[in-house]
């Protein structure tokens, strides 16, 4: 069935927060319950991130990104491309940066152990713009 067509059965209401030099931020959105989708969540704790413009082969030349999270922009191709060359660079996870202040669940199915988490542009801004290149991240289902 192809996602457009997809109703999900439940939708779950998610409160997470990042912190980003010292600044906590709240962060609220619902996510269909769709399998492959399922797993989006980074593991609770702290991360490093490199960012990575929009993910493309050639902007992971010269990034060291083993055991950390890839920093992405939204655009250009699909959450699944920017995932798999994310994954082939070394990275442990991927924080997807916005583009608006929308909150959506990017489809990253093709790689359900991969963690993921999105952020909206008010908040992506704050990863990029940060010194040290550190979040925490925390999640509840509300």
């Amino acid at each position: 069935m192809p996602v457009s067509e997809y109703k999900p059965d439940r939708t779950d209401t998610y409160d997470f927060y990042v912190e980003i030099g010292g600044e906590r931020i709240y962060v609220k959105y619902e996510c269909s319950a769709f399998t492959g989708i399922v797993g989006i969540f980074a593991p609770k704790g702290t991360h490093e991130f490199v960012y990575a413009g929009l993910g493309k082969p050639e902007d992971f030349v010269g990034l060291d990104l083993k055991g950390k999270y890839a920093g992405i922009d939204r655009g250009e191709f699909t959450f699944n491309e920017k995932c798999k060359n994310a994954v082939a660079a070394g990275a442990e996870g991927v924080v997807f940066f916005g583009n608006s202040e929308d909150t959506i669940n990017p489809d990253t199915s093709d790689f359900p152990d991969t963690p993921v988490v999105y952020v909206p542009q008010s908040v992506a801004e704050k990863f990029k713009n940060s010194k040290k290149k550190v979040f925490t991240y925390n999640y509840d289902v509300l």
